[in-house]
């Protein structure tokens, strides 16, 4: 369940950033019309200068919601939102770099949670971090080699 809070910090952005958007008529952004011509090199999409498109997220992605998941610990829920990771996709603090990559890499993502044996949150890995770490150890062992 620490997971939850792990990916309070991931959302708290999203959820600014939605409350910041949402248009006058609710939670839903829309599609603008929009006589301008296509920002976009090449044959436009039928309709693109017709319209503008923008995110337009499900309906039940409010910010009440998603407190409401976080507060009630609603797993379920929460596992429907983008990039979440759960508990049991963390990473194992007893992980070795390359089990670190893998699991980066089957899941998508840039971040990773970190949680110990009790599945509590523990640290965050990151990918670029990672690599650089990685790439550091094998320059030193060529270096050496020589």
């Amino acid at each position: 369940m620490s997971t939850v809070l792990v990916t309070l910090a991931v959302f708290a952005a999203l959820l600014i950033g939605l409350v910041l958007l949402r248009t006058a008529s609710g939670n839903r952004f829309e599609i603008k019309n929009t006589d301008q011509p296509s920002a976009t090199p090449g044959t436009p999409l039928p309709g693109e200068q017709a319209q503008q498109f923008g995110p337009v997220p499900e309906p039940r992605l409010t910010a009440d919601n998603v407190a409401n998941w976080l507060n009630n610990k609603n797993v379920d829920e929460l596992k429907t939102l983008p990039g979440f990771i759960s508990a049991d996709q963390a990473l194992d603090s007893k992980a070795d770099r390359q089990k670190a990559l893998e699991q980066m890499n089957a899941l998508d993502v840039q971040t990773i949670p970190v949680v110990n044996e009790n599945k509590k949150f523990v640290d965050v890995v990151d990918r670029s971090k990672l690599t650089a770490s990685i790439l550091t150890d094998l320059a030193a062992k060529l270096e050496h080699s020589e």
